[in-house]
Order: C-alpha cells, then sequence, then structure tokens
C-alpha cells in the first residue's frame, strides 16, 4: 500500500507594491485587448474592404498565437529570469498594440495581431504563475481584484474605441503596456518549493483534475457569453436587449470580482470554489424559465466571478511542486473557451435552442464536481 502524499508547506514569498502595480496594469491591458477584436471587426471591413470572415479573423489568430506564448513562459522561466519574462510580455504585447494601431492593411493586422496573442499568452502564464504565490493572507484579495481590472480593461477600452475608433484603442494598449515594463521588471522571482520529504513530486492525474477545473469554468463562461445574446433573443426580448444582457453578464463578472475579494481574506479558495460553481450551474438550469432567462445569466456571472482568480490561489497551495501546474491550467482555459461554444452551438442546432441552458448548467456541474473532488483530496488551501 503506497503512503499518502502530504502536501508541503510552500516557502514564504511576498511581492513589493511596485510588482503589483505591474500586474494590475498587464491585466487591464491584457483585458483590454482580448475585447477589442469583436468591436473592430466592422472597422476593419470598412477600411481595409475584406469581408465579413476576414474581419472575424483576429479573434481566431489570437488564442492561437496565445498558445505559443503561454508555451513559451513554460519553457523558458524554469531557467529563472521571470521578471525579464514578465517585462518581455508586456513589452510584445506594446508593440503588438502599436502595430496594430498603425496598420494599413488587413494583412499587417494580422501581424500584428499574432504579435498581440503572443505577448497576451506569456503574460498570462506569467501572471498567474507569480502573482497567486505570494505567501500574504490577502493575496487571494489582491488576485480577485486583479482579474478585476482584467474586466474593467475588457469594459472600458470597446467603449473608448466606441467613441474615439480602434486605432486610439489599440494606442491605448500598445502605450499602457509599455509603461509597465519597469513595474513588471521589479517582480521578484517565488523561491522553489521544498520538496516532499519522500521527493516525491505531484501526481499527473492530480495536475490533470486541477486543469479539468480552469478547462470546464472556462468553457461555461465562454459558452454562456456567446450564446447568452441568442437565446434571450430566442425567447423574446429584441436584439439590444439581448446585447445589454450579454454586457450585463460581464459587468457582473468584473463587479463580482471585487464584491468576492472583500471576503476572500476569509474563506479559503478551496471552499469558495466549490460553493460557486454549483451556484452557477443551478442559476444557468433556471435560465430554461422563459422569463428568468436574462436574470438568471446574470446571476451566473456573479458565481462565475471568483472562480479563475480563487482556483489560481488554489492551485499552488494544493500542488506546491507540481511543475507546468500553472501552464497545463492555463492551456486547458483557452482549450475550453475555443471547444464549448462549438459543441453548446451544434447542440442547439441538432435539437433546438432551448436546451442552451441546460447545456451550459451541464458544464459548470461537472466542473463542481471535479472541484469537490479536488477538494476531498488536498483541502480547501
Amino acid at each position: 500500500m503506497t503512503a499518502t502524499r502530504l502536501p508541503t508547506e510552500p516557502p514564504r514569498f511576498r511581492l513589493s507594491r511596485t510588482a503589483l502595480a505591474g500586474g494590475f496594469l498587464g491585466f487591464f491591458v491584457s483585458g483590454g485587448v482580448a475585447a477589442l477584436y469583436g468591436p473592430s471587426a466592422p472597422a476593419f471591413r470598412r477600411l481595409f474592404d475584406v469581408s465579413e470572415f476576414v474581419s472575424g479573423l483576429p479573434a481566431s489568430v489570437h488564442p492561437l498565437a496565445a498558445m505559443v506564448g503561454v508555451l513559451t513562459w513554460a519553457a523558458v522561466s524554469r531557467r529563472g529570469g521571470r521578471a525579464r519574462l514578465l517585462g518581455l510580455g508586456v513589452a510584445v504585447l506594446g508593440v503588438g498594440g502599436l502595430a496594430a494601431a498603425a496598420a494599413p492593411s488587413m494583412l499587417l493586422v494580422l501581424a500584428a495581431t499574432v504579435v498581440l496573442g503572443a505577448g497576451f499568452g506569456l503574460l498570462s502564464n506569467g501572471m498567474n504563475s507569480v502573482y497567486p504565490r505570494d505567501t500574504g493572507r490577502r493575496t487571494p484579495m489582491v488576485v480577485a481584484c486583479m482579474h478585476g481590472v482584467f474586466g474593467v480593461g475588457a469594459v472600458s477600452l470597446p467603449l473608448l474605441l466606441s467613441v474615439a475608433g480602434h486605432r486610439v484603442a489599440f494606442a491605448v494598449v500598445g502605450v499602457a503596456a509599455l509603461a509597465a515594463i519597469p513595474l513588471m521588471r521589479t517582480t521578484s522571482t517565488p523561491p522553489r518549493p521544498a520538496m516532499d520529504p519522500m521527493g516525491r513530486t505531484a501526481p499527473r492525474r492530480h495536475v490533470v483534475a486541477f486543469s479539468l477545473v480552469f478547462g470546464l469554468y472556462v468553457a461555461a463562461e465562454a459558452a454562456t457569453a456567446t450564446w447568452l445574446a441568442t437565446y434571450v433573443e430566442f425567447r423574446g426580448w429584441d436584439a439590444g436587449a439581448a446585447a445589454r444582457w450579454t454586457s450585463g453578464f460581464w459587468l457582473a463578472i468584473t463587479g463580482g470580482r471585487f464584491l468576492f475579494a472583500l471576503v476572500l481574506a476569509r474563506v479559503r479558495p478551496g471552499r469558495l470554489v466549490q460553493v460557486v460553481l454549483p451556484l452557477a450551474a443551478i442559476a444557468l438550469a433556471l435560465a430554461s424559465v422563459p422569463a428568468l432567462a436574462p436574470y438568471a445569466f446574470v446571476a451566473a456571472g456573479l458565481c462565475f466571478a471568483p472562480v479563475f482568480p480563487t482556483a489560481m490561489v488554489w492551485l499552488p497551495r494544493a500542488l506546491p511542486d507540481a511543475a507546468g501546474a500553472t501552464t497545463a491550467a492555463v492551456l486547458a482555459a483557452l482549450v475550453g473557451a475555443s471547444v464549448t461554444p462549438f459543441v453548446v452551438g451544434a447542440v442547439g442546432s441538432a435539437l433546438g435552442l432551448a436546451t442552451i441552458p441546460l447545456s451550459l448548467a451541464a458544464v459548470a456541474l461537472l466542473a463542481s464536481g471535479v472541484a469537490l473532488a479536488i477538494g476531498r483530496r488536498f483541502g480547501p488551501g
């Protein structure tokens, strides 16, 4: 019989206020650029005289390039120099933003998108690998606020685009990212975790289990955001109202992260994830009731709000000696966001749009089941 593996105590690690300021700015520009491609598509069509398909390509190119950045962090960060890599990430993002702002053709917009995506992936994996490892009592609260600022960027920069145009919006991304370089370069490197007394590391199945939580959660969030307007319109609301309810969903996620930050210093991260995911599944199922649909989706957004940042704090506490766990989680999130909206749409097309809420609820329920199983094995963090 094999002995039960005991988690090791993570070494003490604290980040400076300057490094944290760089993190907030990095999350802001990351959220902004991720939200700009859709609103920019009409401008690309008019300005460069391209088809709807071509104008929408940046939204597909970005996550593919982001995977390259995620894997680059995983390959290079093991050798040290994480502060330089974070600085490189925002520098690449900044160059890509300025290139997208100045691009005179759709081909160069796509080239800039590749740069933006690579910087986004490098920065995303880097920030989620470093900041949640701060051992301060308020770390879950700070990380939740950082992800809330990601949402602020995702809301405010499209609004800026609607007033000043896509060139100004991408230029703001570029300038803000370049301004974050000196802040990011002050980030200290987390020490290597203490080894298990038996010399063992986390089994791969444990890393896979945590990655499933991230992948399934982001899958449910992305698919909800993709199909919310379609379903609400199917239930009788007009197109304008459906778009406003989609904005309400994202605002619930953004505001909820700041709201939950107030309680995260007192609640174990794993416990919170285990509570809110089942509540999100219930809210999504309630969207099957036509009169409740838009309100239930917004409620689901509020339940979704703390999951990603809180799970990012839970992960290194549960698996302090797991190499590549954050990379696996971020990659799972990208895959979930890419695949699940298509699957939910295919089910809706085959069985009817009325099935969309139940499909979404099923994904959230799967995520909650995995989170509960992980909590029984590793504790709430």
